[in-house]
């Protein structure tokens, strides 16, 4: 039976994969003035926090979204007859495979600090981070179907603990393997870049730039299907130039084909744009 293609977007939980990366936005400046310790309600990031961790509407979100997915890839590398080891799959890491929000739960909300990219790292070398509704069955799925699993983050690469040495990509990868969630390969964020644009690159030509952080080499490969909680997750895609464009117009026609959206409410560029 042929799967119809749907085209899922949720235009008020888009956002930005790696938003600790950045730099503080004015909404983290409220976020700190206005946020009292020991009264979670009070703090800006309560009900969006509320919504992600809480939630029966965002199980069902993930889970929907990595089956639509999941059934897509399928249907291509039937289509296509694509063989094993000659195709990939791409998924960023916080907030689409792993969920962070117990960071923003005791940090943000708990303790009234304002998020920091030094403060994300210290919290990913926990590696108690947990999977998502969906992630295991979909990236072992991908595995099994004969594809790479390639995970691009932008956690940073050149993390590591002072006191025990180690790299945030080991941590990564332990907390990934712990959780059970299936990948060939990781790519991390070098030099406080976050232009996910050269890691897709890397993937495609199989040719690894020095400096780049990464796990593992694969050969070359097309990435036939990308998922993230954030617009750019995917190639050439900025929240910027995107949030301009004609939510039914053809900018956004690849969704549900080829890009798949997870939802994020608790950080992300999206903070950027004006409130209308």
């Amino acid at each position: 039976m042929k799967v119809k293609t749907l085209v899922f977007v949720v235009t008020s939980l888009v956002s930005v994969n790696f938003a600790f990366a950045a730099a503080p936005t004015s909404a983290d400046t409220a976020s700190a003035s206005s946020c009292v310790v020991g009264n979670p309600q009070s703090s800006p990031a309560y009900q969006a926090t509320q919504w992600y961790r809480d939630s029966a509407e965002r199980n069902a979100i993930y889970r929907e979204v990595f089956l639509m997915g999941q059934m897509r890839v399928k249907e291509m590398v039937k289509h296509q007859h694509l063989k094993k080891h000659k195709w990939g799959v791409v998924f960023d890491i916080d907030e689409t495979l792993l969920d962070n929000s117990a960071l923003v739960k005791d940090q943000t909300i708990g303790q009234c600090k304002p998020r920091t990219a030094t403060g994300f790292s210290e919290f990913a070398m926990t590696e108690v981070s947990t999977a998502l509704p969906g992630a295991i069955n979909v990236t072992c799925s991908i595995q099994k179907m004969g594809g790479y699993v390639t995970l691009i983050s932008n956690r940073d690469g050149g993390y590591v603990d002072p006191k025990t040495g180690k790299s945030l990509l080991t941590a990564t990868e332990e907390n990934l393997k712990k959780q059970g969630i299936c990948y060939n390969q990781i790519l991390l964020a070098s030099n406080g870049n976050g232009n996910k644009n050269p890691r897709f690159n890397a993937v495609r030509s199989g040719k690894y730039p020095q400096g780049m952080v990464y796990s593992a080499k694969l050969p070359a490969h097309p990435i036939i299907a990308f998922f993230g909680d954030n617009v750019q997750d995917f190639p050439k895609l900025t929240q910027a130039e995107m949030i301009k464009q004609n939510p039914n117009g053809k900018a956004y026609d690849v969704f549900g084909r080829h890009y798949f959206v997870l939802p994020n409410t608790t950080y992300g560029s999206f903070q950027g744009n004006p409130f209308q």
